[in-house]
């Protein structure tokens, strides 16, 4: 018997770049089905690299269990092509809250991470990034 879903998600892509709008928190059975669906995307892409945008909304927090899988999933995509995942929050004290946790979590991952306050700088971010010239 599997628990209720706590958490919403939603992911598009356009050109090399998936965004990932997230409304928190999380458990384990949304960060299952979010790794599934995912992995759809980055087949669906077609590159062989490509760059995240996650826009949090609510306060992004993991139980263990999710934050587990989610840095599981981050290594399969790492694998997968991921080059760079950057973060900007809907809710500046989110941010403020979780920012140490994402570092700690999925630093050491291979995949690039900056945080950003709006999707402009974190559009920015990514374009830097491809150029070699990112300063996160």
């Amino acid at each position: 018997m599997g628990f209720n879903r706590h958490g919403s998600y939603r992911i598009e892509s356009e050109n090399d770049v998936i965004s990932i709008f997230a409304y928190g928190p999380f458990n384990g059975e949304v960060v299952a089905d979010f790794s599934r669906d995912i992995q759809s995307a980055i087949r669906e892409l077609g590159y062989d690299h490509h760059y995240q945008i996650i826009e949090f909304d609510g306060l992004p927090i993991f139980i263990p269990e999710a934050e587990r899988l989610l840095r599981e999933t981050t290594i399969r995509e790492f694998e997968a092509g991921l080059v760079a995942s950057v973060f900007y929050f809907r809710k500046q004290e989110a941010m403020d809250l979780v920012r140490a946790r994402i570092h700690a979590s999925f630093g050491d991952t291979g995949v690039k991470i900056a945080f950003r306050d709006t999707r402009e700088q974190a559009l920015e971010w990514i374009d830097a990034v491809r150029a070699g010239s990112a300063d996160d």
